[in-house]
């Protein structure tokens, strides 16, 4: 799995991604993201799918992508 520009904090753990970015910004580092609308935060798909997190999201994203 590609971290993309995640890095580590001081403890180690993986930095968590804001609710308010954008699609079209994490579409850079994530193809799951591309073709939704620009202005599409991830917050919004968190609550849509009931998930947390932009792995869950993506995961979420490719269900829904195989689907259709």
């Amino acid at each position: 799995m590609a971290l993309g520009k995640h890095k580590k904090t001081q403890e180690g753990r993986l930095r968590k991604e804001r609710s308010d970015s954008l699609a079209i910004n994490l579409a850079t580092d994530y193809p799951e993201f591309k073709g939704l609308a620009p202005s599409t935060t991830l917050g919004t798909l968190e609550k849509k799918f009931g998930v947390s997190g932009v792995n869950q999201v993506r995961k979420a994203l490719k269900k829904t992508q195989n689907q259709g």
